[in-house]
C-alpha cells in the first residue's frame, strides 16, 4: 500500500470529507484509524493526523507549554447552520469519539511533576510564561492531562482484572465450550489399537450478552460562542464519561466472574477470621490455575491486609512477606507450584452481593473473563436543534462479558 503525505490527506480532505469518511466506512474504520493508516508515519511529530490537520484548519486542541486549547468559536458560528459542512468541525466531531475510545481503553496518564527551572517574572508577560512547562507548578491552566486524571480518575479498573478485551463488528458472539474439567483435560495411556479419547473444541449454543450503553452531551450555542469557552471544556466531559464507564465495566466483569463460580469452590473453613495458616491452604486449591487477583469490599481487604501484613504498620512479618512478595523466588516456597505470596488486590464497596464483608473473590486473571466490545461505526452522531440553540453529541457502545474457564475461580468465606 502506498502512504499519502500528510499535506495531500489534508487537501484531500478540504475538497471532498464525504467521500473521505466514506472510504473509512466502507473499510470498517473509525476517520482517525483510517487517516492514520493511509498517511506516511511522521516519527518526528507526537499529534495524531488528525490532531495535525485540525491544527492547520487553526483549531489547536492541546497544550503546548503555556498555550490552552483553543476557544471553541474558531471553528466558526455554531448558530450557522453550514458549520456542520466544515471540515475542521468534522474533524473535531471525530475527534470526540476517538477521544472517548482510546480513554476508556488506555484512561489518562498523570504528568510527571518536573520542577520549574529558572522561571523569570520579567515584566514582559510573554517571556515569562514562555518557561513554564505544562504540568508544573508554575502552570496556572488547570486543563492539563494531570488535572483530569486527578478529576476523573477511578481508583479501581477493569483494565486491571481482565484477562483479555476484543472488538467485533458481530451481533451475535457464540461462546466456546473449553471449559473442560481437569480430568477431561489430562493425555490418559492408550493401550494398542485403541484410539485415544477426545477433547473436543466446538461452540456452545449461548451467546455474550450485549448491553448497550449511551450518554448524550449537550451544549448551547451561546456556549460553544462564548469567547472563553475552550476546547479541552469539552474534552474534560468526554474523559469524565469514558473513566466513569470504566468502572461500569469492571462492575459487569465482577458480577460475571461471581455468576459463574463453580459448585464446589466457594470454600467455608467456618474459621474464626483470616489467618496465615488458613490463607496458605487456601492458596494451594489452586494447583492448575494462578492466584492472581484477590477482591474484596473495604473492610474484608482490611482483614487481607492485616493477615498479610501485620496488625501494626513496620513489623519483621511485614518486611519478610513484602520481601517475598516482590521479589519471586528469594524466600519464597513457590519455586514449585509458583503461587503468588501477595496477589494484587482491591476494594470495591457498591457490589455488597458480589463484594460481602465476610467472603475474598480470588480468581485467575488469564482465564476467568473476557470483555467484548461491539461499537457500530454509525452509533454516534451530532445533532442541532435550531429552536433550542443546543448542540447535541451522542456518545454510543455495548459491552458483553465472557468466562471462558471457571474453574480458576474461587471464594474465601473469612468469618
Amino acid at each position: 500500500m502506498e502512504f499519502l503525505k500528510r499535506e495531500d490527506v489534508l487537501t484531500s480532505f478540504r475538497k471532498n470529507s464525504s467521500e473521505v469518511i466514506t472510504a473509512a466506512r466502507d473499510e470498517k474504520m473509525n476517520l482517525t484509524d483510517y487517516l492514520e493508516s493511509v498517511t506516511e508515519p511522521n516519527n518526528d511529530d507526537d499529534l495524531s493526523v488528525v490532531d495535525w490537520m485540525l491544527w492547520r484548519e487553526g483549531f489547536n486542541l492541546h497544550d503546548h507549554g503555556y498555550t490552552p486549547a483553543s476557544p471553541m468559536r474558531k471553528l466558526g458560528d455554531w448558530s450557522d447552520k453550514n458549520i456542520d459542512n466544515n471540515p475542521a468541525t468534522i474533524l473535531f466531531f471525530e475527534k470526540m469519539s476517538d477521544r472517548f475510545i482510546k480513554t476508556l481503553s488506555r484512561g489518562l496518564k498523570r504528568v510527571k511533576y518536573r520542577p520549574p527551572t529558572n522561571i523569570e517574572r520579567a515584566t514582559d508577560g510573554a517571556s515569562m510564561i514562555a518557561k513554564i512547562e505544562a504540568g508544573t507548578a508554575m502552570n496556572l491552566y488547570d486543563d492539563s492531562d494531570f488535572y483530569r486524571a486527578q478529576r476523573f480518575g477511578p481508583t479501581i479498573d477493569w483494565m486491571q482484572i481482565v484477562g483479555s478485551a476484543q472488538t467485533t463488528e458481530s451481533d451475535e458472539i457464540r461462546k466456546n465450550k473449553y471449559n473442560n474439567s481437569s480430568d477431561d483435560r489430562k493425555m490418559r495411556v492408550t493401550p494398542e489399537a485403541v484410539g485415544p479419547v477426545r477433547m473436543e473444541l466446538a461452540y456452545s449454543k449461548d451467546l455474550v450478552d450485549f448491553t448497550p450503553y449511551g450518554i448524550a452531551i449537550e451544549a448551547t450555542y451561546d456556549f460553544l460562542n462564548a469567547s472563553q469557552t475552550r476546547a479541552s471544556a469539552i474534552m474534560n466531559a468526554i474523559d469524565e464519561v469514558a473513566l466513569q464507564y470504566r468502572t461500569i465495566i469492571f462492575e459487569g466483569i465482577v458480577k460475571e466472574i461471581v455468576s459463574n463460580l463453580p459448585s464446589g469452590h466457594a470454600i467455608d473453613p467456618s474459621g474464626s477470621g483470616l489467618t496465615s495458616k488458613l490463607w496458605r491452604e487456601f492458596r494451594m486449591k489452586y494447583n492448575h490455575y494462578s492466584l492472581d487477583i484477590v477482591l474484596g469490599n473495604a473492610q474484608s481487604m482490611a482483614q487481607f491486609e492485616e493477615m498479610m501484613f501485620g496488625k501494626s504498620d513496620t513489623t519483621a512479618a511485614f518486611i519478610q512477606t513484602m520481601w517475598e512478595g516482590m521479589i519471586p523466588g528469594i524466600m519464597s516456597p513457590r519455586l514449585l507450584n509458583n503461587q503468588p505470596m501477595i496477589p494484587n488486590y482491591g476494594w470495591y464497596d457498591d457490589l455488597p452481593t458480589q463484594l460481602p464483608n465476610d467472603k475474598l473473590l480470588t480468581f485467575d486473571q488469564m482465564y476467568s473473563s473476557e470483555v467484548w466490545f461491539k461499537r457500530s461505526l454509525d452509533q454516534d452522531e451530532s445533532k442541532r436543534d435550531p429552536e433550542d440553540r443546543t448542540v447535541t453529541r451522542y456518545l454510543n457502545t455495548q459491552v458483553g462479558f465472557n468466562v471462558p474457564d471457571p474453574h480458576g475461580i474461587y471464594t474465601l468465606s473469612i468469618s
